[in-house]
Formats: structure tokens, sequence, C-alpha cells
């Protein structure tokens, strides 16, 4: 499926992902109808977070200062969207609380619990499906220097990236074994990382040059560890995440200890 794009800025030799540097809005338009099983992705909400001083935000353990950006100073336009849904069967787009009024009602909302004690940020996230099932919740902390418990500690590369584990979360119960999952707003490669985890293909797309950098290094990287060992999709017993966490593999853990030690 992945040899009918374009030719992407970088690619794995075995073509199980593709990664494009630029503007999704011109790089979704030259992308085939129904190619993705799936969007999985975070785009910028509009709400001037990358100019905020993140560093002074947080009561509770102290956070990253990732400097002042302005990718996030205004929504993606409402084409973007209609692009994702041109170009994949199904989506899931975090933030969806900012874009009902492009994306439209759902039964199928999940809600990540930060658990992140006293600050001022929010204290969940909601992402918006276009599944056709109940409402699912993960409870996963990441506030500052205070991560989910019993898990390697991640290093966090993106004012607004996303854990490992949620997203794992998100790849395994919402794609399939072997599917297609694009994220056109690829930020430093959380998703791409998770999707190759668990055996799925992954085209990315991400326009700031730096984070384009890193997302290739993470997912390199994550392919290395997987290349001869696909990760099951395998329900796991932790009783710290609702409706299951992702699978408590050495693998996983080998990947998550060597993203916490800058390990590429």
């Amino acid at each position: 499926m992945l040899d009918s794009l374009p030719p992407p800025d970088w690619q794995d030799p075995e073509g199980r992902v593709f990664l494009y540097k630029g503007d999704c809005r011109e790089i979704l338009a030259r992308l085939p109808e129904g190619f993705a099983d799936a969007v999985v992705t975070d785009p910028p909400y509009g709400i001037g977070e990358a100019a905020k001083n993140n560093k002074s935000r947080s009561c509770l353990a102290a956070s990253k200062d990732y400097g002042i950006r302005h990718w996030d100073d205004s929504p993606p336009p409402p084409k973007s969207f209609e692009e994702m849904r041109r170009v994949s069967h199904e989506q899931v787009v975090f933030g969806g609380n900012y874009f009902a009024h492009l994306l439209g009602p759902t039964s199928s909302w999940i809600i990540w619990d930060k658990d992140n004690g006293k600050n001022d940020f929010a204290d969940c996230e909601i992402a918006w499906t276009s599944h056709k099932r109940a409402i699912r919740k993960i409870t996963w902390r990441w506030q500052g220097f205070l991560q989910e418990p019993g898990h390697p500690r991640e290093q966090r590369q993106h004012p607004t990236q996303k854990p490992l584990g949620v997203m794992r979360w998100v790849i395994e119960r919402y794609t399939e074994q072997g599917s297609v999952v694009l994220d056109p707003f690829m930020g430093s490669g959380t998703t791409g990382v998770a999707a190759v985890n668990f055996g799925r293909r992954f085209v990315g797309i991400e326009v700031e040059q730096d984070y384009f950098d890193i997302a290739v290094l993470r997912i390199a990287d994550a392919l290395s560890l997987t290349n001869a060992h696909v990760v099951s999709n395998k329900r796991p017993n932790v009783s710290r995440v609702s409706n299951n966490a992702p699978s408590d593999t050495p693998l996983l853990d080998e990947i998550a200890r060597r993203e916490a030690e800058g390990t590429q």
C-alpha cells in the first residue's frame, strides 16, 4: 500500500515507514484516497501552547522549558480535517473538543486522565474518534518530572508530546495488526513509535525540521528493536490503567528504557 505514495523524505529499508518533512496541508493533498486504515493524531489546538513558558506553570513538579514557538497560534483549517477523512477509514483526533464543530458528534470519545496534581495544566485530555463504541478512559500520569509509576521514564522532546504508553494503548485498541496508521501532525514521532511497536505501518508528516529529525531517530530506533519481533495484541493485566494498559513485555520495557536514556 505504501508503494503507491509519493517518495518520502525518509523511509526504512523494508518500506514499513514513510516520513514526510513539510506542511501537511500540501502533503495530504498528494496522498491517495483511503490509503490509510486510521489517522491517529494530535493537531495544534490553536491555543498558543507552544508560546507559553511551560517551565513556570507547574506546582507539583518542574516542567521542561521548550522555548517560545508559534506553531500552535492557530488551529488547522477545516480543509485539513476533510483531507484526513478522505485519505483514511477511521480517525482518532486528540483535542477533539476543540474541533467538534468540524468533526461532528461521536459516541466514542477517549478520556486520558493525566493524574497530574496541582498545576494549571488540564487534568484530562479528550480524543474524538470515528469509531462506534463506548467512551473509554485511560489513567496515565504525565506531569513534569512525575510520570506513570512502574514504567521507564520517558525523555520529553516536545511541549505537547503524548506519553508512549498512552499512544500504545490507542494503537493497540483502535487499529489492527498490519494496518497503515497516518499522523499528519507527527511532532517528535510518538505515534510512529507506538505504531511500529505493534506491527503497524506508519506514515508521518511534520513541518518543523528539528522535530522531524527527532522523530526519524526515535522511529528508526524502535524499528531496530522490533525488526525481528512484533509485539502481539495480547491484553495485559495492569490494574493501574483503566481498560488495561499497553502490553508489559521485555521488548517494550527495553524500548522505553532506551528512550529514557536518550539512546538512538
